[in-house]
């Protein structure tokens, strides 16, 4: 049965988060003071390291095809921009 579990997000480098393989990711935004991906897990399913990507305004976004999840505004005036960069990446 599949299952949306919530997964937060440090900001720290290397960011990877461990969740079920093939985890389907919903949305990002921010819960109180956290940065937060949930996704759509079979929770059965064996657990990988999932890589994620911080990108400020006017940074570059990291090379390859990171796929764009969504924007979040932490902290007053910084815009943070999430990307997935996939499973064991």
């Amino acid at each position: 049965m599949l299952t949306i579990w919530k997964f937060p997000l440090l900001v720290e480098e290397p960011l990877r988060v461990a969740m079920p393989a093939g985890a389907t990711l919903l949305t990002v935004q921010m819960q109180g003071e956290q940065i937060v991906v949930w996704g759509l897990v079979d929770p059965e399913a064996p657990r990988v390291a999932r890589r994620f990507y911080l990108v400020g305004t006017g940074h570059a976004v990291p090379p390859g095809k990171p796929i764009y999840l969504g924007s979040v505004q932490p902290f007053s005036g910084l815009v943070l921009h999430i990307f997935d960069g996939g499973e064991g990446a």
